[in-house]
């Protein structure tokens, strides 16, 4: 869904692309750009365990922290009420990146009509 309302924005030169905090090693540009590496590599679900996702690349994290996952991934959450997904090493926050650029999409396509 955030994927989709982004590129909906996007093609209605409307790019959502803020960088604060977005922390992705030179890898993506903005907000919008990490939301989709973020889908295109997102780990497909295991067909014997439904709704359960590999663990071989999908990691979470609540509140600030820095360390390891079991999988050996190295992560740093900079927040205290914050969530954070990875994907390998590509961080994204719950509260500051996802829900921000939902509201951003949302008030610029409502802006338009």
């Amino acid at each position: 869904m955030v994927h989709t309302l982004l590129q909906r924005a996007d093609a209605a030169g409307k790019r959502i692309d803020f960088i604060r905090g977005v922390g992705v090693h030179g890898k993506v540009q903005d907000i919008t750009a990490l939301v989709a590496w973020m889908t295109k590599h997102l780990p497909e679900l295991d067909s014997d365990q439904p709704g359960q996702l590999s663990t071989n690349h999908l990691n979470r994290y609540r509140n600030a922290g820095t360390g390891y996952f079991a999988n050996g991934a190295f992560f740093t959450v900079e927040f205290d009420d914050e969530l954070a997904f990875f994907i390998d090493n590509q961080r994204i926050y719950l509260n500051r990146q996802i829900k921000r650029s939902v509201l951003e999409a949302e008030q610029a396509l409502a802006n338009q009509l």
